[in-house]
């Protein structure tokens, strides 16, 4: 059966202007986290299946640990391991959104939807620019230092 964005728009809208109904519950697809503890398990249980799941992370997880072993061996300064941690941090950040958005949209409808597609596309997007201005930003930190290195061994 093919979603209709509409009517469960026009739903969700009815729900949120009505006068809230003690006697109706609102249906959930889990059980809220009821403490701290539940609420890092299930994050970490997001986590792994992100990763697990998304063949992504066969090309993020070893590039970032090259980058790190890379700044390590350099010496690169407190402030620039930080930023190359940042820059991690945020493509593997992106990198699980976009995942969680794939999940929900394969969750939602079977059929084809311009919309959950452009939502798809945008969220990969974003993966991408952040993958991309990260690359050059740990080239900017580390290439002088290889190049370096390379040529004080050549000389």
């Amino acid at each position: 059966s093919q979603f209709c964005y509409e009517s469960y728009f026009v739903r969700k809208q009815e729900l949120f202007m009505s006068e809230p109904d003690t006697e109706t519950e609102f249906e959930s697809p889990f059980e809220p986290p009821s403490g701290w503890s539940q609420k890092f398990r299930h994050a970490f249980r997001g986590l792994i299946r992100g990763i697990t799941s998304q063949s992504s992370f066969k090309v993020h997880l070893p590039i970032a640990a090259i980058v790190l072993a890379t700044g390590c061996y350099f010496q690169a300064s407190l402030i620039e391991m930080c930023i190359l941690l940042l820059c991690i941090a945020l493509v593997v950040s992106l990198e699980l959104l976009n995942s969680g958005l794939e999940f929900l949209a394969r969750e939602v409808t079977q059929n084809f939807s311009e919309r959950i597609k452009a939502a798809l596309d945008i969220s990969a997007a974003a993966v991408l620019v952040a993958s991309c201005f990260s690359a050059l930003i740990g080239l900017l930190i580390l290439l002088p230092r290889i190049y370096a290195q390379w040529f004080a061994c050549a000389a």
